[in-house]
């Protein structure tokens, strides 16, 4: 099955939760996962891929969460993003 990804730029994100808006229900089948990464692009330990806890729907603000959190727990942090059959409207750091 056709997946794509993409990864932000690192920025301040310390104590900050990822705050996505996104819809994976309008599609079939669709999914969303998320990872959020070092400057280097390395996974952050709890916060990889296979400990993000995925959602479906449609939501215009839907906290990102992780089996370490909700809160990025590094100064600086990029998201890794993986789409398949969904749609990522945008993304923000609150």
């Amino acid at each position: 099955m056709y997946e794509s990804s993409f990864r932000t730029h690192a920025v301040s994100a310390k104590g900050k939760t990822l705050i996505l808006n996104a819809a994976t229900s309008t599609v079939a089948e669709g999914e969303l996962t998320a990872e959020l990464t070092d400057e280097e692009g390395k996974p952050i330990p709890g916060f990889t891929r296979s400990d993000y806890q995925p959602w479906q729907g449609d939501s215009k603000a839907q906290p990102a969460r992780w089996r370490g959190g909700n809160a990025c727990p590094r100064d600086r942090a990029a998201a890794r993003f993986f789409l398949r059959r969904s749609r990522l409207y945008g993304y923000a750091w609150q």
